[in-house]
């Protein structure tokens, strides 16, 4: 994680000093933390063993992607924080990165990086939450390296075929009609939109036995309900990338562009 405790003072890892008693900011948890600060690694507190804490168990993706954003909004004189705690009247929330207008401190967004399986329930109750406290919420996946490789397609378009999207990136990109990725290894974002991927069949006939029927079956295309096709634009880098204040939109969006556009 990034932030900690420090006499009921919440401190980020990066602004933190190397001596210093710090603990976990979860009521639930409160136990003491290292803060790892190296050459190769982003600066983080990590609790002192194997902890059953929730925020234990953050990847360093996940980290590196939060204090990118946060460092390039603050670079852009947005008021930025990393992991701050929203109370809400439907149920508290912890955002990843809240971000608010230099210019209108109440007009907040509240951004969560997913990487991490969780269900529509649980996405749609952390989306009522934050509406419930005037924040609107922007979705932003992580890229999974291994699986992400756009080609560009015979009719021109950049492709990233049989891509197999987790639960969340569905519920995102069908709320949004598009999904936002980050590569936090080269820093930088890809803008998505899903199409069914269809699976050839060749035709085939056999006979039924049990009927005594010969059975012709035509060669057709079906629906994969794994994989689909994402229609791909970017990548950007992140100071070409913006708030979208889209107020059609039931969450929260970017926007891509040539230019740096604070």
């Amino acid at each position: 994680m990034l932030t900690a405790l420090r006499d009921g003072i919440r401190i980020q890892a990066f602004e933190a000093e190397r001596l210093g008693d710090y603990c976990c900011p979860d009521p639930a948890c409160g136990a003491k933390l290292i803060l790892k600060r190296g050459t190769v690694r982003i600066a983080h507190f990590a609790h002192e063993s194997q902890s059953a804490c929730a925020l234990a168990r953050e990847s360093v993706e996940h980290m590196q992607a939060k204090f990118d954003l946060c460092a390039e909004y603050r670079r852009r004189g947005f008021m930025a924080e990393v992991e701050v705690p929203v109370c809400s009247p439907v149920e508290n929330r912890r955002a990843d990165l809240l971000v608010a207008s230099p210019r209108n401190s109440s007009l907040r967004y509240a951004i969560e990086v997913q990487d991490a399986a969780v269900g529509e329930d649980e996405l749609w109750r952390r989306t009522r939450s934050y509406s419930a406290a005037s924040i609107r919420t922007i979705w932003i996946s992580l890229v999974r390296p291994d699986r992400w490789s756009p080609t560009t397609s015979s009719d021109g378009a950049l492709l990233q075929e049989k891509y197999s999207p987790r639960l969340h990136e569905r519920w995102i990109e069908r709320l949004a009609g598009e999904i936002w990725l980050y590569d936090p290894e080269v820093r930088q974002f890809w803008n998505a939109r899903f199409r069914e991927h269809l699976l050839h069949r060749e035709a085939v006939n056999f006979i039924n036995v049990g009927l005594g029927e010969h059975i012709d079956v035509a060669a057709h295309d079906l629906r994969s309900e794994r994989w689909v096709d994402a229609v791909v634009t970017g990548p950007w880098k992140l100071d070409q990338i913006r708030i979208s204040a889209n107020p059609k939109r039931p969450i929260g969006s970017l926007i891509g562009q040539e230019r740096e556009d604070n």
